[in-house]
């Protein structure tokens, strides 16, 4: 079985988002996968934050593309990023 890197930090950033305090068991626990397989992934806490914060860039920069900000309005270019940005929110 593959591991969907991916579904395990948004299962992470879920949990982070409502209990910031939570430990590297119960993210493991969230995610459905053994905290052994969480740490071959990510060797601690550190790599898991930094992960998650890569992918909220990386999301973000989409977001931005997709919000076309250049186009009609600012305020149509605004709804537009906010629209597109609203799904990863938990990951910024």
């Amino acid at each position: 079985m593959t591991l969907d890197r991916e579904q395990v930090l948004r299962s992470a950033a879920a949990l982070l988002t409502h209990k910031s305090t939570a430990t590297m068991d119960e993210v493991a626990k969230a995610a459905g996968i053994g905290r052994a397989t969480l740490h071959r992934h990510f060797a601690g806490r550190d790599a898991l934050v930094k992960a998650l914060e890569n992918l909220g860039l990386q999301e973000f920069e989409a977001a931005l593309d997709a919000a076309r900000l250049d186009e009609d309005t600012s305020e149509e270019g605004l709804r537009r990023l906010i629209a597109a940005v609203e799904p990863s929110a938990g990951l910024l």
